[in-house]
């Protein structure tokens, strides 16, 4: 099949002369060239809502692993572990799991008010955090957090 759209070199862009149809295009080829247009444009979007999905997995991953590093030095808090979750297209959740000691002591005050500040300085994505104690498992469907389950 003969291609019958030819991008014009050398011009100023304007939406009449950005491209130019040679030759004698059928119907098929018309429709042809739409859907092909099409395809092409939803592989697009969906490339670069991959990867604006990634750069926001990279901004919560980074900013909870800078939260986790802050609660050991700033707080003296020794988190366990921590696990990070994708609520939505922008938004994430991170648990923090912490040794029992350092959850049901006074100091957990001084974290949550740590993670609450930062929390409201975070715009380019929604980012919340849950805190946890410790346990001899992790089931996701039966949390303990804040003392509630």
């Amino acid at each position: 099949m003969h291609s019958f759209i030819k991008k014009t070199e050398d011009v100023t862009v304007e939406p009449s002369n950005l491209w130019t149809i040679s030759g004698n295009p059928t119907f098929e080829d018309i429709e042809n060239a739409r859907l092909t247009g099409i395809e092409i444009g939803m592989q697009e979007r969906e490339r670069i809502i991959q990867n604006q999905h990634q750069k926001f997995l990279e901004t919560a991953k980074n900013y909870s692993e800078a939260m986790f590093s802050t609660l050991q030095k700033a707080l003296k808090i020794k988190p366990l572990g921590m696990r990070m979750r994708v609520v939505g297209f922008s938004s994430f959740e991170t648990l923090f799991i912490l040794n029992p000691d350092d959850f049901y002591s006074t100091g957990i005050e001084d974290v949550y008010k740590l993670l609450n500040a930062e929390r409201k300085g975070i715009t380019t994505i929604s980012w919340s955090f849950v805190l946890m104690p410790a346990g001899s498992s992790l089931n996701e469907s039966a949390m303990a957090s804040d003392g509630f389950t």
